[in-house]
Parts: structure tokens; C-alpha cells; sequence
């Protein structure tokens, strides 16, 4: 399943009450799965399932890319600079990305509707969450879609972290996408938070978070 986030468009979206599906993110921890810890470029860290492998077929430039091709999970991470968008003439608000990232997701998809959105925080950065589910009609067989969309913000960057897989299999993923969510952090505040000196106990700073099947 390739996806695709390089156009914007505006075509209307069809947005569903919150009473017919509200999913809130908890960050509490209740999944069996066993997950592995990651690191992109020193940007961010976050755990994924040890189940889900590297890949670089899902996305043109997202610089994470996890698949688990058995289960049908599926996960982008992609990094924008804010100075770089800047000297592009984009000075957005987080409302306004979050609104630009759940556009350009469904302009890959013949039919979307918006089930939930919220704000909320994460490690200390301001998210915007939002429960997406599509259908691909023009493909051999239709396909119905489930996206978590979860856009966060620092000072310096906007992050996308888009995970999708099939509609009948929302109630698996969907656990699976919030450990994803919550492990999310900032490697710049990460390290802040386990340098020794903010730490009595010395707590060792995070590894690298490599692979151990790559």
C-alpha cells in the first residue's frame, strides 16, 4: 500500500459525528505486543512492533518507513523544518498542518470520512490526532482503509507519523498505533530529560535504538 503526500488538495471531506467513533489516545500501556526502540537521523525516537520490519516502498522521502506485511500495519514518519517551510512562505499553525496532512492523505483516497480529531500533548510537544477511514473503489477488488494520523510539533520541526491498515482490522491496530504515538520523543528533549546532571539517579541516556534484524 503506497502512499503518496506530495500534493495539495482541497476537495471537500466528509467529517462524522464524534458519538459514531471516538478513540482517545491513552498512554498507559496495555498492549501484549513486544516493541523495539528506533531512532531516525537523531531527530526522534519511538518504539515500533519488533514484528515490523524497514522498509522503503511505502513512502517517496519519509525518512521512517516500518511494515509488518503479515498483520497489515504500516507506519511513515516524515520531518518538516520549520525553517525550510518558512523560506518556502508557509508559516503554518499546528491546526492548520494537521489540516494540510489529513488533505494530501485523503487525495490518495476515493472516499474519506473523518471519524475523530483531537489535540492533546505527547513528551511535551502539542499533537493533533485524527481517525480516518477510506476506500480505494478503483482498484481491482475495493479496498476499505483505516489511517491514524498523528501530527506533532517542537519548536524547530513538524512531524507526521501516519499508520494505516485494513478497516477489519482496526480493533488489533488501533492499541498498537497509540504505543507508537506515546513513545514518541524528541531526541533534543530526550536527552535533556536523562542527562545525568537533571537525574539524581543517574539514569544512563537511551541507545541507539538500531535493529537487532537490521
Amino acid at each position: 500500500m503506497n502512499i503518496h503526500l506530495n500534493s495539495y488538495d482541497v476537495r471537500p471531506l466528509t467529517f462524522l459525528p464524534l458519538t459514531a467513533l471516538l478513540f482517545l489516545t491513552s498512554c498507559f500501556g496495555s498492549s501484549a505486543v513486544e516493541y523495539k526502540e528506533v531512532t531516525v537521523d537523531n531527530t526522534y525516537k519511538l518504539l515500533v512492533p519488533q514484528s515490523m520490519k524497514r522498509s522503503n516502498e511505502l513512502h517517496d522521502f519519509a525518512r521512517l518507513q516500518y511494515s509488518d506485511e503479515e498483520s497489515g500495519y504500516f507506519l511513515i514518519g516524515i520531518d518538516e523544518s520549520k525553517s525550510d517551510l518558512n523560506r518556502l512562505n508557509l508559516f503554518y499553525q499546528l491546526e492548520d498542518y494537521a489540516h494540510f496532512v489529513t488533505r494530501t492523505v485523503a487525495e490518495g483516497l476515493d472516499t474519506v470520512n473523518v471519524a475523530a480529531q483531537q489535540a492533546d500533548s505527547i513528551n511535551g510537544l502539542n499533537v493533533i490526532s485524527t481517525d480516518m477511514f477510506g476506500a480505494m473503489v478503483a482498484t481491482e477488488e475495493p479496498l476499505e482503509v483505516y489511517y491514524r494520523l498523528l501530527v506533532l510539533e517542537s519548536d524547530r520541526n513538524f512531524y507526521q507519523l501516519i499508520s494505516w491498515t485494513s478497516r477489519d482490522r482496526v480493533t488489533q491496530f488501533r492499541p498498537i498505533a497509540e504505543e507508537i504515538e506515546c513513545s514518541f520523543m524528541e531526541l533534543a528533549f530526550a536527552e535533556e530529560e536523562t542527562d545525568p546532571k537533571n537525574d539524581v539517579g543517574g539514569s544512563q541516556p537511551a541507545g541507539s535504538g538500531d535493529d537487532a534484524d537490521e
